[in-house]
This record gives structure tokens, sequence and C-alpha cells, in this order.
């Protein structure tokens, strides 16, 4: 038997005495019910020759469209029938919002070439909840999950009709066109999106900066992204991870990333930022990854960068110029310093030797003087050290012999004296540049669409 219950019930299950070889009253209880389903009561007993009705609701509120059938198991004490079975069958219709969503998608898909997609599984076909990489819950789509999956076009303005969406997940598809759609700012309860290397152009939209949900915003390695980072990327408070690298950004950074003091991971490099790093960016306590490099970045480096808890520090191939200041020593968390490819003068601040986590320290091809720092000796786990191509003099710290490098570069200085016997075995051909510009977390551990 199928009983038919509309969402949100009730509905009425009818249980009727009808063994008169029973003596004594009929005993009821359900089991098995589904949790969707309430039953009044879910037990008790009928008097002989009467009935009892049994309400059933249905909660609807975890459920999205299609039909839900459940089971009920009646146990009782009829000896003829122990046990019984009734199915539940529940209809629940699209909401309009649901299928706004649809035709939504199906804007998307007609804008990005679905038909070449690597995957299109139930695209336009099966319920909206089957479709690959799309997620329904509580009747609205919520994840939209597409990386390299060979989209091909450009982002339709429907897109911004999706305003349930709280993951956008299209990275590695490299064939995108045009630019990112002013309708994205739609989108305010998105917390993560990411359009990693999908070859977007034109200038970043203003009503992203209104997206305040955001936690993770990725627009990196596009590589034809203009204009300015405007003031108001300070508004996105709530941002852990921030890429804007790999793309033709100018202008300032605004001093309003301050402001994003939940950002664990900025990357900015490889544009065509100028001016001065802002001193602001020494406030972000819970700072981890920091790289603008192969920017046109000027002035000093800001003594307030001290104040960060990094492990990871890139300010290479800049313009940068002044000493290297002496509160670098502060970074005790550090594993990997890149200052090369500046204007950097001055000596090498003794509090380097500070550092005793760092693992790469590349000061190449600045202007750096005077001599090397013992207390470079105090680093132990430091693997790759590369000072060469500045000014350096004086002889080679006894010091180094405490070092387990793997390599050592202090070619094109100054340097006098005899090489310490720890480095006769370590490589000490001139250095290739290295490249760190993209740090590995960036493109791999941080995006896991599963997080």
């Amino acid at each position: 038997t199928e009983l038919n219950a509309a969402a949100g019930g009730p509905d009425t299950l009818q249980v009727v005495f009808n063994a008169p070889y029973i003596e004594d009253n009929l005993a009821l209880e359900f089991s098995n019910v589904p949790e969707w389903i309430t039953l009044t009561p879910a037990n008790g007993t009928v008097a002989p020759g009467e009935n009892i009705a049994v309400e059933v609701g249905i909660d609807a509120s975890e459920m999205t469209y299609g039909r839900y059938v459940g089971s009920l198991n009646i146990i009782s004490n009829d000896p003829s029938k122990l046990s019984s079975d009734y199915k539940v069958a529940v209809n629940i219709p699209a909401s309009q919002e649901l299928i706004a969503d649809s035709l939504a998608l199906v804007a998307f898909y007609n804008a990005t070439g679905g038909p070449n997609w690597n995957n299109k599984s139930n695209w336009l076909t099966g319920p909206l909840n089957t479709w690959y990489g799309v997620t329904v819950d509580r009747g609205r789509v919520t994840r939209l999950v597409l990386r390299e999956n060979n989209l091909n076009g450009y982002l339709p303005p429907e897109l911004g009709d999706l305003t349930a969406l709280v993951y956008l997940d299209l990275r590695w598809n490299y064939n995108m066109t045009q630019s990112i759609p002013e309708a994205i700012g739609n989108l305010v309860q998105l917390e993560h999106l990411d359009l990693y290397s999908n070859n977007y152009s034109g200038s970043i939209p203003d009503s992203l900066w209104v997206l305040t949900s955001l936690t993770s915003l990725n627009l990196g390695a596009n590589w034809q992204l203009t204009g300015s980072i405007p003031g108001a990327i300070g508004n996105l408070t709530q941002l852990t991870y921030l890429s804007l690298g790999g793309n033709q950004l100018s202008g300032a950074i605004p001093s309003e990333i301050g402001n994003l003091t939940n950002l664990q991971y900025l990357y900015l490099q490889e544009n065509q930022l100028s001016g001065s790093i802002p001193a602001e960016i020494g406030t972000l306590a819970n700072l981890r990854e920091l790289s603008l490099s192969n920017n046109q970045l000027s002035g000093e480096i800001p003594a307030e960068l001290g104040n960060l808890p990094v492990y990871y520090l890139e300010l290479s191939s800049n313009q940068l110029s002044g000493s290297i200041p002496p509160e670098i020593g502060n970074l005790t968390n550090i594993e990997a310093l890149y200052l090369y490819n500046n204007q950097l003068s001055g000596s090498i601040p003794v509090e380097i030797g500070n550092l005793t986590r760092l693992w790469e320290l590349v000061l190449q091809s600045n202007q750096l003087s005077g001599s090397i720092p013992s207390a470079i000796g105090n680093m132990t786990n430091l693997w790759y050290l590369d000072i060469s191509n500045n000014q350096l003099s004086g002889e080679i710290p006894s010091s180094f012999e405490n070092l387990n490098l793997g390599y050592c570069y202090l070619n094109n200085n100054r340097l006098a004296g005899d090489m310490p016997a720890s480095l006769s075995q370590v490589v000490l051909n001139p250095a290739p540049e290295p490249q760190r510009a993209l740090p590995e977390r960036e493109t791999a551990v941080v995006h896991n669409p599963d997080k």
C-alpha cells in the first residue's frame, strides 16, 4: 500500500481493529521510520471494533525537489500479521527560485561551450542536482565546481542569477574570453571564488568588491586583467586567501589591504604594481605567505613587515632600495626569504641569524656591501644560500662550518681568504634564478574543491 502525503503534511493513516480472535486490545508500534517522517502517535493500542488515526507529518526542509519515498513498518500483536509495511511518497515541486537557477545554468552551459566540456554528465537532461559539478541544497544551487573541464567561451550575465551560490570554482579552463561580468556582484552569499588561469581580460568589476562574505578569492594567472586594485578591497574583511598574481594590474597597492586581518595568503606577484609597499601589510597578524615579486615596487622594505608570522616572503625582482631592515630578524617562523634582483644596499643585518628555521635565503643581484655576518652560522636548517652578485667584502665567516648547505652561491662579490672546508663539496657555480614566483600552495593545497 502507498500513502501519498503532501510536503509539510499532515496526512492520516487509519489503523482498524479487524482481528476478532484477539481477546485484548490490538497493540501497535511503528519502526524504521525515515527521519523526514513524524508519526503521532508512534505507538499505542486499539480497542476491539474501533480504529485510530495516525497523523503522518512530512518535514521537507532538507528536501530539494522530486519524489521521495519512505517505508513505515508497523509491528503488532496480531498473530496473522505481526508486521506490515506502508510506503509513504512525497512529491516536491521545484520552487520558482530553483527554476531560475536552472535557467541560469542553461545560459552558462551555452555560453561556455557545454557540448564540448570534458564532463557534462546529466546537464540539460537529468534532475538539476544530478548535473555534474552542481550542488543543490534546500532548493537552491549552492555550489558550481567545473575546474579543468574545457570550458570555452565567456561568463554570461545570467550567472548573477545564482543568488544562493556559496562556492564557484572554474579554475584551469584556459579558453575563456572577455571580461568578468558585473553581474558577479549579485552573488552576495559567495564565500569561495576561483577563476584561476581562465584567460579573462579587462578590469576586475567594481561589483566584486561588495562580496563581503568571500573568504577565498583567486583571479591569478589570467595574464590579461588590467586596471588598479581599488581601496574597496578593504571591504572583504573575511578573506583568508587572496591571489591576484599573474596579471597586468597597475598602480599602487592600496593601504586598505591592511583591513584584511584574517588574511593568511596574499599573492600579488607578476603584475605591474608600482609605488611603495604599504606598511599596513605589517598589521596582517595571520599572514603565512606573502609574494609581491616581479612588479615595479620601489622605496624601502617597511620595518613593519617584521611583525608578520610568515613562513614564506618573496619581494624579489622589484626596484626596492635602502637597507634590509633589522626587523627582518623577527620573522622567526620563516622558511623561505627571497629579496633578489632589487637595489638593496648596506650590510646584511646581523639579526638575520635569528631565522633558524630558514631553508632558503636568496639575496643575489643587489648592491649589498660589508662583510657576511657570522650570525648566518646560526641558521643550521639553511640548505640554499645565494648572496652572489653583490659588493660583499671580507672573509667568509668560519661559522659557515656549522651549516649543512646543499647549494651556496657567493660569486661576483669582493670576498677574500680561504673557502671553509665545509663548502668544498657544495655546489658553487653561478646560481640560476629561483623559480618561486608561484608557490606550490597557491596552485594546489588551498584550492581543494572539497574543502
